[in-house]
């Protein structure tokens, strides 16, 4: 069945729908099925689903993809196990679309999880969604596929925390089976520095990608790095934005005091710089690129003698795979996807 959070506050940030159970000794096999209206991301005791923005594109008003994954070496058996997943707006509550609409499909983040254990003497047990789950806090602000991912550590050491209850809610549209590749993080991409003083540093990636960046910084507890992306330059070296529109693309990270590092999950930029501004004090200990697309296999490739028509086609490889995100999409930065 679906369950939502039972109630928003302010800056209560993304929902985590948590279940806690115990796994019998003799277990053979823990399946999930699993959706969202947004994107969801699955922690089960500690170890994360690599894919991103599941389950992906669909039109609400008419069906939603349905996900099956294999979790049976994730899971303790004759233990205690916790599931957590968290849900964001994706295309379903987010800005979709020319004109920067919101909720086109609705404003609730729902979630939709049954858990399937076999045991090696042929019972099972399934646990579903239901109003036994609990909602715990998130690190995670708010996120949104244009704007950008607010993530702030200071609230890391209560990120588990039980704030509230799920309750059951309706969604009547029925499900289908997830049959495209999921996005995942493709290429790790690491920049060269091409500007920095007190307060700013600049990346160059070198090429122009669909992603995001990992930072990992240390400085004052709520201090902030903000991060904006750029495919080029302007005439005085900036990061140039202009051409995004009313896509913000921005990303904001909040430190905790110590050494934290910051990677969204539930946004995506199409850039080639980047560049964070930082509060007085704040080390930026590394930066990186993660490249993400479907993983789509080629069955096809290209060379020749002439290098340049190489890189043409390095470059428009590169373009197909920025844009192949659950679906094809004709640009992977501006306030038009």
């Amino acid at each position: 069945m679906w369950i939502k959070r039972e109630s928003l506050t302010e800056n209560d940030g993304l929902p985590v729908f948590v279940k806690s159970f115990n796994a019998e000794k003799g277990l053979k096999n823990c399946s999930l099925k699993i959706t969202a209206t947004g994107i969801f991301d699955v922690n089960i005791n500690g170890h994360e689903i690599p894919d991103r923005f599941m389950p992906g594109w669909s039109n609400y008003f008419r069906h939603i993809d349905l996900c099956r994954y294999d979790i049976t070496e994730r899971i303790i058996p004759g233990g205690k196990n916790t599931l957590r997943i968290t849900v964001a707006n994706g295309w379903y509550s987010g800005k979709l679309g020319y004109g920067n609409k919101t909720n086109v499909f609705g404003d609730e983040k729902r979630l939709f999880a049954e858990l399937t254990l076999t045991y090696d003497d042929g019972h099972t047990d399934t646990i579903v969604s239901d109003e036994s789950w609990k909602i715990a806090g998130s690190d995670v602000i708010a996120a949104d596929f244009f704007d950008g991912e607010t993530i702030d550590a200071r609230r890391r050491g209560q990120a588990g925390k039980i704030v509230g209850n799920a309750v059951i809610t309706d969604f009547d549209v029925p499900f289908q089976a997830y049959s495209r590749e999921p996005v995942c993080v493709t290429e790790s991409i690491l920049p060269q520095v091409i500007f920095s003083d007190e307060n700013t540093v600049r990346y160059d990636f070198g090429c122009n990608f669909a992603g995001v960046i990992r930072v990992t910084a240390q400085g004052k507890r709520g201090g902030k790095i903000v991060a904006k992306y750029g495919e080029t330059t302007d005439e005085n070296g900036e990061v140039y934005t202009a051409n995004l529109r009313r896509a913000k693309c921005t990303d904001e990270f909040i430190l905790s005091g110590g050494e934290d590092t910051f990677e969204p999950k539930f946004t995506y930029h199409g850039f080639r710089y980047a560049e964070l501004k930082k509060s007085a004090g704040t080390e930026i200990v590394s930066a990186e690129g993660l490249a993400i697309s479907q993983d789509i296999e080629y069955y096809g490739s290209f060379e020749c003698s002439d290098e340049v028509m190489n890189g043409v086609y390095r470059m428009a490889l590169r373009g197909q795979k920025s844009n192949f995100i659950s679906i094809p999409t004709d640009c992977p930065q501006r306030d038009e996807r």
